[in-house]
C-alpha cells in the first residue's frame, strides 16, 4: 500500500508480462489524481480515462488519426525540417564558440514536431503566444510529476496541503485559452476555405482532423470541443519532456563513452556517406545506432554497452528485443493496452535526431574538470526523469550538410 492506494512492483519480466498480458483487463486503469482531474476538467481523455467504451473511441482516434503509420508518413518532412533545424542551431553556436545547453534545443525541437503534426505551427519563442504555451506545457509537466500527498491519503483530498490544487487550475485556466485560440484560428481557416478561398490551402494537421470528428454526425461516441483540446495537451505533455530527456541522456553516455561515439560515426559513414545528412530512411540500415537507443531505454544501465542489442551479440539473447511492448525484458514504452501509442514516433526521432548528432558535431562537455568521462550522470526526480545537472556542452563542427 501507499497511503489508502493498492500498488502493484513487477521485478521480474515474467511478472510484468503476468501484469500487463495475463492479466492486463485487471490492470487497465490509471489511480485517480487530483491533478488529472482538474487538467481533463471531465472531458474524455486519452491518457488518464478509465478503461472502457470512451477510452477504446479516444485510443482508436489516437491510433487513427495521431499515431499511426500514414500519419507517421504523412509528416516526415516536418520531422526532418526541425532536425535540420536543431543542426543549424547547434552550428551557430559552435561557429560562435559559446556553450550550448543541450536540453533547451532538445525541448525546443520536440515542441516544435508536435506543436507542427497537432496544431500546424511551431511552439517556440520567449515572448510571443507560441513561447507561452511551450512554458505552460512545461508547468503541467511539472506539476504532473509532483508527488501530491493528498492523492494516498483519503482524509487529506479536500484540503491541498501542498498548494497543488490551486496551482493546477490556474494553469488549467491558461492552457484552456491558448487552446480556445488555436481551435478558432483553424474553424475560421476551414470556413474560408470552404467558402473558396485558395489562400487557405494547408497541410491538414491533429487538430483539423478532430475538429472533423466534433462534426461528424454518425459518429460512435460525440468528440466534444473540450475533449479536443484535452486530447492536444496531452499530445504536448506525454511527447515533449519524455523525447528531449531521452535524447539528453543518449547524448551524456555518448560522450562519456567516445568508444561506442567513434564506433557509431564509423557505421554512419560506411551506410550513409560523407556527403549527405543522416534520414529517417537509413535508419534500418544502422544497426548500431537502433542498439544505442535501446541501451539508452534501459533504466540506467550500470554499463553501458550497445552491443548487448546487435544481431551478432548471441550470448545474450536480446539482439531481437522490440522496444514496444511485445517483449517484457524491456518496457520503455509499457504494453499492452495502456502501452504508449507515440513509441514509433519517438524512436523514429531519437534515432534519427541522434545519429545526426553523431555524424555533424564532435562534443566537449563544459566544466568538467578532466575529461568527457566524468560527467555527472545523477537523475532528476519527476514526471521524467532528467539528468540532475542540465548537460552543457561546447559542439565543434564535423561535418556541415549546409551549403
Amino acid at each position: 500500500m501507499l497511503g489508502s492506494k493498492h500498488c502493484i512492483v513487477a521485478s521480474s519480466p515474467e511478472m510484468a508480462k503476468e501484469i500487463l498480458k495475463t492479466n492486463e483487463e485487471s490492470c487497465s486503469n490509471r489511480p485517480d489524481l487530483i491533478v488529472t482531474g482538474y487538467l481533463t476538467n471531465g472531458a474524455f481523455d486519452y491518457i488518464f480515462m478509465p478503461y472502457g467504451p470512451h477510452w477504446r473511441f479516444m485510443k482508436k482516434i489516437c491510433l487513427n488519426e495521431v499515431l499511426g503509420g500514414r500519419t507517421l508518413e504523412k509528416f516526415v518532412s516536418i520531422r526532418q525540417e526541425e532536425i535540420e533545424a536543431l543542426l543549424r542551431s547547434i552550428l551557430q553556436h559552435s561557429r560562435s564558440r559559446k556553450p550550448l545547453k543541450v536540453r533547451e534545443e532538445f525541448i525546443k525541437l520536440t515542441n516544435n514536431i508536435i506543436s507542427r503534426i497537432t496544431m500546424g505551427k511551431k511552439c517556440e519563442g520567449t515572448n510571443d503566444e507560441n513561447g507561452e504555451m511551450r512554458r505552460v506545457v512545461q508547468e503541467v509537466g511539472v506539476l504532473l510529476g509532483t508527488f501530491n500527498v493528498c492523492d494516498y491519503i483519503g482524509f487529506l483530498r479536500n484540503l491541498d496541503v501542498q498548494g497543488i490544487e490551486g496551482k493546477v487550475k490556474a494553469v488549467r485556466k491558461k492552457l484552456d485559452s491558448m487552446m480556445e485560440e488555436v481551435m478558432r484560428e483553424h474553424e475560421e481557416a476551414r470556413n474560408m476555405k470552404n467558402m473558396g478561398d485558395q489562400n487557405c490551402e494547408r497541410r491538414k494537421d491533429v487538430l483539423d482532423h478532430l475538429i472533423d470528428l466534433m462534426e461528424k454526425e454518425d459518429s460512435e461516441i460525440k468528440l466534444t470541443r473540450e475533449s479536443a483540446k484535452v486530447f492536444t495537451l496531452e499530445m504536448f505533455v506525454a511527447g515533449t519532456n519524455s523525447l528531449a530527456a531521452a535524447m539528453e541522456w543518449t547524448l551524456a553516455e555518448l560522450i562519456k563513452n567516445p568508444k561506442i561515439f567513434s564506433k557509431a560515426r564509423k557505421e554512419i559513414d560506411s551506410v550513409v556517406g560523407k556527403n549527405r545528412l543522416v534520414r529517417e530512411s537509413d535508419i534500418p540500415n544502422l544497426p548500431y545506432i537502433q542498439a544505442i537507443f535501446k541501451e539508452t531505454m534501459r533504466l540506467h544501465p550500470p554499463e553501458y554497452l550497445p552491443e548487448r542489442f546487435l544481431p551478432t551479440n548471441e550470448s545474450t539473447g536480446n539482439n531481437n528485443l522490440d522496444v514496444r511492448g511485445q517483449h517484457y525484458q524491456l518496457l520503455p514504452f509499457g504494453s499492452g493496452r495502456r502501452g504508449c501509442p507515440g513509441a514509433s514516433l519517438t524512436t523514429i526521432v531519437i534515432q534519427t535526431a541522434v545519429a545526426c548528432m553523431i555524424q555533424c558535431f564532435d562534443w566537449n562537455v563544459v566544466n568538467c574538470r578532466e575529461k568527457n568521462s566524468e560527467i555527472e550522470m545523477s537523475e532528476k526526480d519527476g514526471l521524467v526523469m532528467y539528468l540532475a545537472k542540465p548537460l552543457l556542452c561546447k559542439p565543434i563542427a564535423h561535418f556541415v550538410p549546409f551549403s
